[in-house]
């Protein structure tokens, strides 16, 4: 049992003297770097510095930074950052800072706030990141720091997409930081995040769409209530738009790239999701005709038409100025697609027409009935012979023939002649029950004018 000890002491003392602090040259960052997938927003979890002048107790909280792309070019990224104060309410915005990302994970911070212009050439290198749960940095903050020794001032940090981290991920990372970085962990101090963070959380409130590239019009909804905030327009229309930036400071701001190389304008948008009132559903009513679909009136003077089986919101249309709380549904079944129609200013009446070239009167109050006006051809009636008091046959320009009852003014039989109306002096009779010629004559070689036949 002694000897076991003995060992284990002399590994130890053996582990504890062969970590030695690495040089700038011999720390290895992320291999395979991708700029683009790094970018977005990072909490910081915890962290490790010696600075000379750093005071655990005025440690920040609620630490998150932003890093955006501003020249793909020379790979230039600004790094806003966001916190607050142990004892403050309020949170504070530093930087952003100036880094150059031209050699992948080993970056330099130019300067650390751009409205200072003060030069401090930090190397900045991101140890280990998976993109998308975790990331290592380091920053060197020693002046004159040369590759070949040791940084005696330096801030490592773990980030994370979110306020937390899980342990199979902070264990990898606290390996690599006591055998490669040689640094106690007991150093570390921990970030704290309260219930609301100084940077928003990635929580897609907004979505911002646009029709086409070659026309300038952009519309902003909210993922809250799935609303139309705003729609915006251009007001040149030789424009085209390349690309669109949000603001990361303020997650109300973006800004235009367009075809004319410069950017276009920065464009505030005023209204917000919790400051307009929200869309309510106030009243449902099933289509007799159609059990699958349901129209439903809004608080928001809107009527939906929705089909249950798919999800989908068919279609929409303002019928009020107010809230909508009471509706009811009446069908009338007509005799084909309607195409047209107009009410009367009090809605109790309408007037449809139809592709079979109907106009139907519809009452839709307590009568609720439908009365046809009128159905006719679609250009002149050349001819009309009545048939017994009963029906009446016509014909037109548009080579049709119909039979119509009198007594209800229905259509009960239409027939094409296929272009066989014409003026070569030929006379053709048909069979009115089956809409077929019988018979065809030549008597005269002009136009035919009149036809007269006998009662027997």
């Amino acid at each position: 049992m002694y000897w076991f000890l003995m060992i284990g002491l002399f590994l130890l003392i053996n582990n504890s003297i062969g970590c030695k602090r690495p040089s700038l040259s011999q720390i290895a960052a992320q291999r395979d770097f991708r700029l683009e997938k790094f970018l977005g927003q990072w909490h910081q979890i915890k962290y490790y510095t010696n600075e000379k002048n750093h005071n655990p107790s005025d440690s920040w909280v609620d630490y998150s930074q932003f890093f955006a792309l501003d020249n793909c070019i020379n790979r230039h990224v600004l790094a806003f950052g966001r916190a607050r104060l142990p004892n403050g309410k309020e949170c504070f915005s530093f930087g952003p800072s100036s880094i150059f990302a031209y050699d992948g994970a080993k970056m330099i911070v130019e300067t650390d706030d751009i409205n200072k212009n003060t030069k401090v050439n930090w190397p900045y290198f991101i140890l280990k990141t998976d993109y998308t749960h975790y990331a290592l940095t380091y920053t060197c903050l020693t002046k004159g720091a040369t590759r070949y020794d040791p940084c005696t001032e330096e801030i490592v940090e773990v980030f994370s997409r979110t306020t937390t981290l899980a342990k199979k991920y902070l264990t990898e990372l606290d390996n690599y930081i006591k055998n490669i970085l040689c640094v106690d962990l007991t150093k570390f101090e921990q970030n704290i995040f309260g219930e609301k963070l100084c940077f928003p959380d990635r929580d897609d409130r907004f979505l911002i769409t646009m029709d086409d590239y070659r026309k300038p019009l952009l519309s902003l909804w909210s993922t809250h209530d799935y609303t139309n905030l705003l729609n915006w327009q251009d007001e040149s229309s030789s424009i085209y738009m390349n690309c669109l930036a949000w603001n990361p400071m303020r997650t109300n701001e973006f800004c235009l790239d367009c075809s004319n190389d410069f950017v276009n304008g920065q464009i505030p948008l005023s209204i917000s999701e919790h400051t307009k009132n929200s869309c309510e559903i106030t009243l449902c009513v099933y289509l007799i005709s159609n059990s699958h679909l349901v129209l439903c009136s809004t608080n928001s003077s809107f009527v939906t038409c929705w089909n249950t089986r798919r999800n989908l919101c068919l279609l929409h249309w303002k019928a009020d100025s107010n809230e909508i709380c009471y509706m009811t549904t009446n069908e009338f079944q007509l005799d084909d697609e309607i195409i047209s129609g107009s009410f009367d200013n009090t809605f109790s009446i309408d007037i449809v027409g139809t592709s079979c070239r109907s106009l139907w009167y519809i009452c839709w109050t307590t009568q609720r009935t439908k009365i046809r006006l009128v159905v006719s051809h679609t250009d002149r009636i050349m001819g009309v012979i009545p048939i017994e008091d009963t029906h009446i046959v016509t014909s037109s320009v548009d080579d049709t023939i119909t039979i119509y009852q009198l007594e209800d003014r229905n259509e009960i039989l239409r027939f094409d002649t296929n272009g066989l109306i014409i003026s070569d002096g030929t006379l053709h009779i048909f069979n009115l029950l089956h809409g077929q010629i019988v018979l065809k004559l030549h008597p005269h070689t002009p136009s035919i004018t009149a036809i007269n036949v006998p009662p027997n």
